[in-house]
């Protein structure tokens, strides 16, 4: 999708930047879309705040999260035959953020 694409289908972004836009969705969710240099997104990724609204990991990731030594859970599956890949990373502390990326292989 071209930039203009995507806000037709997402509004106006809360702060627009040469190649990204920043998305306020909710009280616990924002997103931001990353944009080539042909102004087509390449990136998008969605935070929620608490993980108040983040799919299933096992829908975005399709298996169980690996544990990080911080006591972060993350995992990144590679689609090279569908030209991407995706990320599902949840924080730990006292402020849990869940962050799901998806992202164009270039």
């Amino acid at each position: 999708m071209s930039d203009q694409e995507v806000r037709a289908k997402l509004g106006q972004p809360s702060a627009m930047f040469e190649e990204q836009d920043y998305y306020t969705i909710s009280e616990k969710e924002t997103a931001q879309v990353a944009y080539d240099k042909q102004r087509k997104a390449v990136t998008i990724s969605v935070d929620y705040l608490d993980g108040v609204g983040a799919p299933d990991n096992k829908l975005v990731v399709g298996g169980e999260l690996e544990q990080r030594s911080n006591g972060s859970l993350y995992k990144m599956v590679w689609h090279d035959a569908l030209g991407f890949w995706v990320s599902y990373n949840r924080t730990n502390g006292s402020v849990v953020i869940v962050t799901v990326t998806i992202q164009k292989i270039k």
